[in-house]
């Protein structure tokens, strides 16, 4: 079909010095409506990450060694700056547009949720969970390529902590935004 595409990753952690079986990964679907103004796109991401089992002598925590960037590891950047990669699972929906060759706009939404309510290796506040609910976030992206060699990057983000945040922090949060300027420059 003409402008459905899919991608996917996986990752598999393992130690020669300890018990360690980890896994982290997503599924994603979307569709281009091409030869339409604004070129708009709409996807559908399932990533997962996994938790430590306590019970077990195996190590089963995913470790994020280079998670960053907005589109494949990344689970939202106000959340992942609170829970990261490890120990969660997400569905993500995107709306992308294209209003001229060199302005991008897109619009996430993400929901995050716990793999085990173990969390030790986390964040020091959220080491036990008390629910498997993390929250839900915002983001939008705005990307206007200057040129070849520059992209001027706009993000704006507000995360909505769920229940597992929310009893760690005494039901005292309230929603976080992010807002980032970038200029990227490429050789």
């Amino acid at each position: 079909v003409p402008g459905l595409w899919f991608q996917g990753e996986y990752a598999y952690q393992f130690n020669d010095r300890y018990s360690m079986s980890a896994q982290g990964g997503y599924l994603w679907l979307g569709y281009s409506v091409q030869n339409v103004r604004w070129q708009p796109s709409f996807s559908y991401r399932f990533a997962g990450f996994s938790g430590d089992n306590p019970k077990t002598a195996t190590y089963e925590r995913f470790d994020p060694l280079q998670a960053s960037g907005l589109t494949d590891w990344l689970q939202g950047i106000s959340l992942g700056k609170v829970y990261n990669n490890s120990n969660s699972f997400s569905h993500r929906v995107n709306f992308t547009v294209m209003p001229t060759s060199n302005f991008e706009l897109s619009l996430d939404y993400y929901y995050r949720f716990a793999d085990t309510l173990n969390n030790l290796g986390g964040n020091p506040a959220l080491q036990t969970l008390k629910s498997y609910d993390l929250g839900h976030e915002l983001l939008l992206i705005g990307r206007y390529y200057l040129s070849q060699n520059f992209l001027l990057q706009g993000v704006g983000s507000v995360a909505f902590p769920g229940t597992a945040i929310r009893l760690a922090a005494d039901n005292n949060t309230s929603p976080w935004v992010t807002l980032q300027v970038s200029l990227f420059m490429f050789f």
